[in-house]
């Protein structure tokens, strides 16, 4: 029997509900395969010294250029004020300059030299990781998996 907290017991029906939330909560489940695809990723990006969370990050501010940080933040997908943390790391490490725009005050963002240097440093073990991912799951069944993520997302209405 599971240990109860205190003397309040959950009714038969919240017992079988927390097993349905072991079982099929989707969070859950997207959630761990999230935390164990960013493992297999910062295990390959070791070498670079690029954090899995930080490379989209670089790769959006090469792809973009010089970009406020709330239009970066929709390209990326993220929320602003998790960005605007990330940012100021990779700003402290020197990967990254921010600035205000002169146009109007707002915070902008660009690769600096070092953050140029360090992402074509890391795209070799990025390579060398989604390939090692698509082998041993199937380059077919990620593209599946991308589908259903996105349908799934959208679905959400994210």
């Amino acid at each position: 029997m599971p240990p109860s907290v205190g003397m309040v017991e959950l009714s038969p029906a919240d017992a079988a509900t927390c097993q349905e939330v072991r079982t099929w909560c989707a969070c859950n489940k997207v959630r761990r395969a999230a935390r164990a695809v960013t493992r297999r990723y910062e295990v390959g990006l070791a070498p670079s010294h690029v954090k899995a969370t930080q490379l989209p990050i670089l790769v959006g501010l090469r792809t973009a250029g010089r970009i406020s940080i709330t239009p970066l933040a929709e390209i990326l997908g993220v929320d602003r004020t998790t960005l605007t943390r990330n940012l100021g790391v990779l700003e402290r490490d020197g990967l990254v300059r921010m600035a205000a725009d002169g146009v109007d005050g707002r915070r902008t963002a660009e690769l600096s030299d070092l953050g140029v240097r360090a992402l074509a440093g890391a795209l070799p073990a990025w390579r060398e990781t989604q390939a090692a991912i698509e082998r041993d799951f199937g380059a077919s069944r990620l593209q599946t998996l991308f589908a259903e993520l996105s349908a799934l997302t959208a679905a959400i209405g994210d």
